[in-house]
């Protein structure tokens, strides 16, 4: 049986074992790399800008690399944002938060905008019509309406966090997860759909 800190493309929760017990820093680097893009897409939806965006990111890391042994098993994606996503509501209790979609994902340069990365959860998913910034606009402005716990496991969802990582995470039903997304892709849709000019 293979050794799996020898496999050549360890889990996760391997990775983070070989740097809390060995402090593997290309243990870590891996887990950045893979992971990277996700929180920082993630913490878009947070933030009112870029670099707010980049700190909370620069700190979730630094709350990783300071106590990995927090993790408990599961999904270290699902994990790392419940991390980013707790960093995020204190810094709202300190200042008003503007939620917004449209900022490039920063660490990786090829990364997609978050409202690019938006799940296709039906046949007329919302960002289909993103073709301009109006388009963008109403998305953001939608998002932004949802209520708070649609739009905590749109946002997770959107960062590829399974529903049952989802569930898990909030101490709710699998149903009750996939009813709100439901219900945020429902709104959304709403909102983005076009509106037909009044005939003269």
């Amino acid at each position: 049986m293979p050794d799996p800190a020898t496999s050549a493309s360890p889990d996760d929760e391997t990775l983070l074992r070989r740097y809390a017990r060995r402090g593997d820093a290309a243990a870590m680097e891996t887990l950045v790399r893979r992971h990277a893009a996700a929180l920082a897409a993630f913490l878009a939806g947070w933030c009112d800008d870029a670099a707010a965006a980049e700190d909370l990111a620069q700190e979730s890391w630094l709350r990783v690399l300071r106590d990995p042994g927090a993790f408990r098993g599961g999904s270290f994606r699902a994990w790392l944002l419940r991390v980013a996503r707790n960093l995020a509501i204190d810094r709202s209790r300190k200042r008003a938060p503007e939620l917004w979609l449209d900022a490039p994902s920063d660490p990786a340069p090829d990364a997609p905008p978050l409202v690019d990365a938006l799940p296709d959860e039906s046949a007329s998913p919302p960002d289909a019509a993103l073709a301009d910034a109006d388009d963008r606009a109403r998305l953001l402005a939608a998002v932004r309406a949802l209520p708070g716990p649609q739009r905590d496991v749109f946002l997770l969802r959107a960062a590829d966090v399974p529903f049952a990582e989802i569930a898990a995470r909030f101490s709710i039903p699998l149903n009750t997860a996939l009813g709100r997304m439901h219900y945020a892709m429902k709104a959304l849709r709403a909102a983005l759909a076009p509106t037909e000019e009044p005939v003269p």
